[in-house]
């Protein structure tokens, strides 16, 4: 059957250093992946996180008829600009880019993060399983601390 792997690194997408790491391990997993016949999309597609990869796996000649495909329907390019047919880099647009750069004060904190509830902010995925409409007392917190 098919393998699907679900990787969290986390990595440091707050400094230059960080997101230039960042960089490197995303270029060097794909060119793992593609070696050894794998796909660098799955069941989530292939979107902003890994566009600018796909040359590696399916060739420019046919990343450059993705884009002849996307003009032809799109000539002006208001359908999902810059997702697959010329992505922005893999390394623009992170979310971190606009926080401010000094520490926050907060009161609470997860014994695994040394206190630090940025901390535990930063290393969301943004899948909003920790929000519920379960009056259950299920709890309100990441699933991770749930279990």
């Amino acid at each position: 059957g098919d393998g699907c792997v679900h990787v969290r690194v986390d990595f440091d997408l707050i400094t230059e250093a960080g997101v230039a790491r960042f960089r490197r391990f995303s270029e060097e997993t794909a060119d793992l992946v593609v070696a050894h016949g794998g796909s660098l999309s799955g069941e989530h597609g292939d979107g902003q996180a890994r566009a600018e990869l796909l040359p590696r796996m399916y060739g420019s000649e046919l990343v450059a008829l993705f884009h002849r495909f996307k003009d032809l329907w799109d000539p002006d390019g208001g359908l999902n600009p810059g997702i697959l047919a010329r992505p922005a880099p893999l390394d623009a647009n992170l979310r971190f880019a606009v926080l401010p750069q000094r520490p926050v004060d907060v009161e609470f904190g997860y014994p695994q993060d040394g206190g630090d509830f940025a901390g535990a902010v930063r290393r969301c995925v943004g899948v909003a399983k920790c929000r519920t409409t379960e009056a259950s007392g299920a709890g309100v917190m990441c699933p991770s601390f749930r279990a």
